[in-house]
């Protein structure tokens, strides 16, 4: 029997939420999984505790549905929400979802397979659908993965196949599923990369938290059984919020970069990395000159990225 606790970290999701507990409700084959729900309200202005409230009411009138349990966190921040989740989880496992991200019926019951294969694996998750809400950008497929959307048709691990190593590639948080002791034993309690606050969109949080896991020596997967819809909003693919994102997350990538390293090999790697990041900038200048001439928003976007990870090791500076 799977014991299993689904983690739902939200802010001001009142009018999400809704569709993510219908989809979990609607889970089918879970007769060997032992699951609750957790529900953390991360400093909500709305009315979420009332919503949750009365979903707790109406669920406690089934007994075939898990229980759900609420959770307030007032320090704001994708990483404190989790954080929260993990010491109040009573699962051996934890799957994370975003107030955004739909699981298909068969979610729950592809997590219980897999770790029923993989007993030993600190972390996995599975396909990330997009669902948007207005069609994106043209080309937007090149940067989609910096907006959790991740597929393909072939299980990975991500630790041990030598593309995922070279490119330093660690899976997103969206739907992410992690063994609670390994993540309590190797992960700190207060990570430097803390999610999106207000006007911030500096992100990465979920990066650092396995790249800590996979230093630690823990399998990092990729399975296609496990599938998600991630609802993204009209405003998150605007020309505005597309160039901003891509430049947070180039703001983060230090943090990143620097984990595992001694204190006299951070100058180096800055001198390194920024050559490098200096090298992709040029070169995508280059290639897609003609879009940033006429001022395409992925291209734009792209180069916001490489401007964030040229500004990213003085980033705490700068703040």
């Amino acid at each position: 029997m799977l014991n299993l606790s689904i983690a739902i970290c939200t802010y001001n999701g009142e009018q999400r939420l809704p569709l993510v507990l219908d989809r979990l409700r609607s889970q089918i084959s879970t007769d060997n999984v032992c699951w609750e729900i957790l529900i953390v309200d991360n400093n909500s202005t709305d009315g979420t505790v009332d919503w949750v409230r009365q979903l707790q009411t109406d669920w406690a009138e089934d007994s075939t549905l898990p229980k759900i349990q609420y959770l307030f966190e007032r320090s704001q921040g994708t990483a404190f929400a989790r954080q929260c989740a993990l010491t109040k989880a009573k699962g051996e496992w934890v799957a994370f979802l975003d107030d955004d991200n739909l699981p298909h019926a068969q979610w729950v019951a592809a997590i219980e397979a897999f770790i029923h294969q993989h007993p030993n694996v600190g972390a996995f998750h599975g396909q990330i659908l997009g669902d948007y809400e207005m069609t994106p950008p043209p080309n937007f497929d090149r940067i989609a993965p910096f907006w959790a959307i991740a597929g393909g048709r072939k299980a990975r691990c991500y630790t041990t196949d030598r593309n995922a190593t070279r490119k330093r590639l660690l899976p997103p948080g969206a739907g992410i599923v992690v063994q609670r002791q390994a993540w309590l034993d190797h992960v700190p309690t207060e990570l430097n990369l803390v999610g999106r606050i207000g006007a911030s969109m500096v992100g990465g949080e979920d990066i650092e938290a396995m790249g800590y896991l996979s230093r630690a020596g823990f399998e990092i997967w990729y399975t296609p059984e496990m599938r998600l819809d991630h609802r993204i909003k009209a405003h998150r693919l605007t020309r505005d919020s597309v160039i901003r994102h891509m430049h947070g997350i180039g703001l983060g990538r230090w943090q990143l970069r620097r984990l595992g390293l001694a204190g006299w090999q951070k100058p180096l790697m800055v001198a390194m990395f920024f050559g490098n990041d200096c090298r992709k900038a040029i070169v995508h200048e280059f290639k897609y000159r003609r879009d940033l001439r006429s001022a395409d928003t992925v291209a734009i976007a792209e180069r916001a990225f490489y401007l964030g990870c040229l500004q990213s090791p003085f980033y705490g500076w700068m703040r």
